[in-house]
């Protein structure tokens, strides 16, 4: 501002204002004594709600860092807890598989002691039969009714063996 611009001021402004004019231009804050401390309280309200704003934020934070932990501890024990059920379920089925081949092995064990049983002794259930030719008999000019025919009959493992004897 030139000399002569700043004397129009005076005659228009009290020394005051023209010092809260020209903080404002130089971004100074205005002094105390200029009157302008409502502005200051408004600066200072501002700050302190960024202030709690900040602190607030920082409690939310850390409660939900609390929240996390909590909540990971429990998934880490839920997993614990589903490995050594998976463990203990798997040592079942190894115990099951075992039994079930056991089991298995002596089905068939007397599927084959009843399919023995059943070659030698059916030829006594069932009833005399005379071969047409039989050539053993014919060299030797003999032929006898008492022949009986022997069948063997393969039955599968786990054949319910009742009702093929009926």
């Amino acid at each position: 501002m030139t000399f002569q611009d700043q004397e129009l001021l005076h005659f228009m402004l009290t020394e005051a204002e023209i010092d809260d004019l020209f903080s404002l231009i130089n971004h100074h804050p205005a002094s105390p004594s200029s009157g302008s401390q409502g502005s200051n309280r408004a600066v200072y309200s501002s700050e302190e709600r960024k202030l709690r704003r900040m602190q607030s934020n920082r409690e939310s934070a850390r409660r939900s860092r609390g929240r996390k932990k909590k909540h990971l501890e429990n998934l880490t024990v839920q997993l614990n807890r589903l490995r050594l059920q998976n463990r203990e379920l798997k040592n079942r089925l190894v115990v099951t598989m075992h039994q079930h081949l056991l089991i298995s092995l002596e089905n068939e064990q007397y599927a084959t002691m009843q399919t023995k049983t059943l070659i030698i002794f059916l030829p006594f259930f069932l009833p005399p039969s005379t071969p047409p030719s039989c050539p053993h008999h014919s060299a030797t000019g003999s032929s006898s009714s008492s022949h009986r025919a022997t069948i063997a009959i393969h039955i599968a493992p786990g054949a319910n063996l009742d009702a093929a004897t009926r």
